[in-house]
């Protein structure tokens, strides 16, 4: 997350970018990778979802015929 300083006069200055914080958040499901956060009414606080210990994979399963086996579930009359 970055943090800029405004400064309104005759004309617009604007600060260069610094780092509020760091760290492995969370991302909304909602199709993008849109930040999962909120400000506190006050604008004192940021409430995210953070991580608490990745898991990387280390195994991927592939199924074959997944659909085959899905009909075979299905109970034909």
């Amino acid at each position: 997350m970055m943090s800029v300083s405004l400064s309104v006069g005759s004309a617009l200055e604007v600060s260069a970018p610094e780092t509020l914080f760091e760290g492995r958040f969370e991302y909304a499901l909602s199709g993008g990778r849109t930040a999962n956060y909120d400000v506190s009414l006050d604008g004192s606080r940021f409430v995210m979802v953070r991580r608490k210990n990745p898991v990387t994979p280390t195994v991927i399963q592939v199924v074959f015929n997944w659909s085959e086996q899905l009909n075979s579930l299905v109970p034909t009359e």
